[in-house]
């Protein structure tokens, strides 16, 4: 039964990722994969960078908040931002 649905599988697999689909006349996915000046284009890969990073800045901020409540730092209030939303009220509902 697998190799009866491969048929219009491939068929849709196919249609779906046609040039005359996604892409105007004189282009071709060859042309998508990267100039040969040196430079490149994003790639799907390059947004998995984002996690190692998202990942570091959410450490810091837990080692930030755990040093800041046990007392090992101590943080001055900012005085301006306690006066400019002090005056601001929450709407009665």
């Amino acid at each position: 039964m697998a190799t009866a649905a491969q048929g219009p599988l491939s068929l849709l697999w196919g249609w779906l990722w046609s040039e005359r689909f996604w892409l105007p006349e004189n282009v071709s996915w060859a042309d998508l994969e990267g100039p040969a000046d040196g430079y490149g284009y994003p790639r799907g890969r390059h947004i998995l960078s984002v996690f190692p990073l998202a990942a570091g800045i959410f450490f810091v901020r837990l080692l930030f908040e755990r040093l800041e409540c046990s007392g090992a730092i101590s943080l001055q209030p900012s005085t301006p931002w306690f006066k400019r939303f002090s005056c601001l009220s929450l709407p009665s509902s």
